[in-house]
C-alpha cells in the first residue's frame, strides 16, 4: 500500500478532462489493499473512501461522481512469516470468520468488522464486508451528495445490502 493512494497512481486518467467530457466518473473506491499487498488490510476504509471521493471533487462535480463500493472481503493469512490472502463474497467471508472462531469487533477508523485469530493454518485477519461495513460507507457518501453508487461483484452481495441501498436513496 502507497502512502499516497488513491491519487498518485491514477493521475493519469486525468478525471478533470473527464468530468468535462462524461456524464459520469465512476470512481473505484476499494483494492486498498489487494491480492499484492505486502500486508494485510480493509479492501475499502473509510478514510480511503473519503480521500478518492475528496480527491475527485477537487476536479470533477459532485453531480457526476458515482463510487463504486466492494461486495466481496480479503482473507488474510500469515504463515510461517508469509502473507497470501483471497476475496470471498460476503456470505462466505462470514462462515469464514466463523468456521476459524476468529475473535472480531468494530473498528471505528476503518468501519469495518475485524476479526482475528490463529489455529494451525497461520494466523487470519479479516475486515468484514457486510451490511454495516456498507452502511458506513453509504452514510459517507450522502455527506458528499454524489450522483450514484456502482458495485464489485454482483452476486457477492448478502441479505441486507440492498435494504442499506434503499435507505441511502431515500
Amino acid at each position: 500500500r502507497s502512502s499516497d493512494l488513491p491519487k498518485a497512481y491514477s493521475e493519469f486518467y486525468h478525471r478533470e478532462v473527464q468530468g468535462k467530457v462524461a456524464d459520469y466518473v465512476v470512481i473505484m473506491g476499494y483494492d486498498e489493499y489487494n491480492s499484492s499487498s505486502e500486508e494485510a488490510g480493509p479492501v475499502a476504509s473509510l478514510p480511503f473512501v473519503k480521500e478518492g471521493i475528496e480527491k475527485t471533487l477537487e476536479v470533477v462535480d459532485a453531480s457526476k461522481v458515482i463510487n463504486a463500493l466492494p461486495l466481496y472481503t480479503r482473507v488474510w493469512i500469515t504463515k510461517d512469516g508469509q502473507l497470501s490472502s483471497q476475496a470471498l463474497g460476503m456470505t462466505d467471508a462470514a462462515s469464514y470468520v466463523s468456521n476459524h472462531a476468529l475473535s472480531g469487533s468494530w473498528d471505528e477508523t476503518s468501519g469495518y468488522n475485524y476479526y482475528y485469530g490463529e489455529d494451525s493454518s497461520g494466523s487470519h485477519q479479516v475486515w468484514l464486508e457486510d451490511t454495516d461495513s456498507i452502511k458506513a460507507k453509504l452514510d459517507l457518501m450522502k455527506d458528499y451528495n454524489l450522483a450514484g453508487m456502482a458495485f464489485w461483484r454482483l452476486g457477492f452481495e448478502k441479505d441486507g445490502i440492498w435494504d442499506e441501498v434503499r435507505e441511502y436513496l431515500e
